[in-house]
């Protein structure tokens, strides 16, 4: 697969991840991530498993809205089988205070012909 199908796809499952996102359906966003998926948030500790990422999910539905995220990188992590990306996202505080911006590093497995992340780390841009 070509970088540019690549960056695509991968494109597609943050778009669709997003708009899950903003329309408060949990069940939906755990659908992009793998079951032995794991999240590195900012300033919390490791959080593993779809049970616990949709817990960390709920909380951050309370706080954040219109959620977009655009992919800048694809490479390869291993192989097809793993693949990485890098992407840069925005999102509106509920409170009215502003946007937060911030960058986002992810592995992606493929498994039964679709990415779905295995590994997400995202991290805030200084105020």
């Amino acid at each position: 697969m070509s970088k540019s199908d690549l960056k695509a796809k991968i494109q597609a499952v943050f778009d669709e991840m997003c708009k899950e996102y903003n329309t408060n359906n949990v069940e939906r966003f755990l659908d992009t991530f793998s079951d032995d998926a794991q999240c590195l948030p900012p300033g919390e500790k490791l959080v593993s498993g779809k049970k616990d990422i949709g817990k960390l999910l709920t909380r951050h539905i309370e706080k954040y809205s219109d959620v977009s995220i655009d992919v800048h990188e694809v490479g390869s992590a291993g192989g097809n089988e793993e693949v990485y990306s890098l992407a840069v996202y925005n999102e509106q505080k509920l409170d009215g205070s502003g946007t937060v911006t911030g960058k986002t590093l992810t592995i992606w497995k493929l498994i039964d012909g679709q990415y779905k992340i295995y590994q997400y780390i995202w991290n805030t841009d200084s105020a």
